[in-house]
């Protein structure tokens, strides 16, 4: 039987989030968002505050310096840090994530020169690029098939480095790239690899940041790699140690997407529960309306399915043989719920809900995110579909 009450370490991390988010982002985020230069936009004193408590860092393995968090307390933060502000919340999913890759699939060299750069800088942030302009959800269905444009060939001790990516999260700011392509060498012609590359290597060029409507603290960017010459050793993982754990690092990315959401919503719940009991209409508060009321309990309710299937994943993601399945179902389930909530609250608060000095209409933006956020809502059905048609 599941047991969804968390360790003690586990609530901690939870719970400085949470006070983290409710005083240092959620004073910023609102006005900071609207910046126009993204260079000012980026929330550095956020992300550098965030540092010295852990944040980015709660990944990194003990002997280099981290606590090695368990993945559970990895979901809580980034849930809590979602919702102060979702754009903060994928600054550190993105870093967080990629530092577990290393943890997995890097050498012992590869280790010993990341993590103590990594450790010593509050602005480390790391940028994993792999949707480029021609290939986005389809690198979600068939993930390790799709051949990718951009693509590397060795030559002598270096890979040549060519293509570009889009859409690219922490791209104008990251340290290090991981940069998926198709791998030109003739041990594995056509097939992918993973290269981590310096953001200062030449050749490496950051075209423009996109404009968007959510998730705005969190700036996406193109990138293009003109023949940059990356060494041979910073190819992370193997063909075989890649596919191993395909599956298991998606199903990850999935519940991390989920947990955000999740954030999102609950703080959109609670800003339509507040006003609905403050304000009244016709003589009670309008929660006292059963159009309202019924509303929200709909919300909470779909809060409640959502949390119950983050924490099964997660307990899922932890075990030795998980059930990879029910990864894009909690992708598909939590970001369909999110909009829901966001925009039943935006309806509780009448005309309110469209002004910029209340919060409903950021988290109605943000929402909007789940739409392509770790990848589109088909792709995350079709893989489940795959699993109904393949037996499991």
């Amino acid at each position: 039987m599941l047991d969804f009450s968390v360790t003690e370490e586990d609530a901690a991390i939870r719970d400085l989030a949470h006070d983290f988010a409710e005083k240092e982002i959620r004073p910023i985020a609102p006005k900071q968002e609207w910046l126009q230069d993204p260079a000012e936009r980026f929330p550095w004193a956020i992300v550098e505050k965030a540092s010295k408590l852990g944040f980015r860092t709660m990944t990194v393995p003990k002997e280099f310096g981290g606590i090695d968090a368990s993945f559970t307390a990895m979901i809580l933060a980034l849930e809590e840090l979602a919702w102060g502000d979702l754009g903060v919340a994928i600054i550190f999913s993105t870093t967080l994530a990629k530092v577990k890759r290393i943890a997995r699939l890097g050498t012992t060299e590869q280790k010993e020169w990341f993590f103590p750069r990594f450790m010593e800088n509050d602005r480390y942030v790391l940028s994993g690029a792999t949707s480029e302009p021609a290939h986005g959800t389809d690198t979600f269905i068939a993930m390790d098939t799709i051949q990718l444009n951009t693509n590397a060939k060795p030559d002598g001790k270096e890979w040549v480095l060519n293509g570009t990516k889009h859409f690219i999260n922490n791209a104008n700011e990251a340290s290090l790239y991981f940069v998926t392509c198709t791998d030109l060498s003739e041990k594995n012609l056509g097939g992918r690899t993973v290269l981590m590359v310096p953001r200062d290597t030449p050749g490496v060029k950051v075209e423009r940041v996109h404009e968007k409507i959510s998730q705005r603290l969190s700036n996406n960017a193109e990138i293009t790699f003109s023949n940059c010459r990356v060494p041979i050793q910073n190819e992370l993982g193997t063909a075989a140690t890649r596919e191993a754990e395909v599956l298991h690092f998606a199903m990850e990315h999935n519940v991390q997407a989920a947990a955000m959401m999740l954030g999102v919503a609950r703080a959109a719940y609670e800003s339509a529960l507040e006003y609905a009991r403050n304000r009244v209409q016709g003589g009670k508060k309008i929660i006292e309306h059963q159009a309202i009321g019924m509303m929200l309990a709909e919300m909470v309710t779909s809060l409640e399915c959502m949390d119950a299937l983050k924490f099964r994943v997660t307990w899922e993601a932890e075990q030795s043989r998980p059930n990879y399945d029910l990864g894009p179902m909690a992708k598909y389930h939590a970001s369909e719920a999110s909009i829901k909530v966001c925009l039943k609250a935006a309806e509780v608060l009448g005309g309110s809900g469209i002004m910029m000095e209340l919060p409903v209409q950021k988290y109605v933006r943000d929402s909007l995110s789940a739409l392509h956020y770790d990848g589109t809502q088909q792709a995350a059905l079709i893989r489940v579909m795959n699993s109904l048609i393949g037996g499991r």
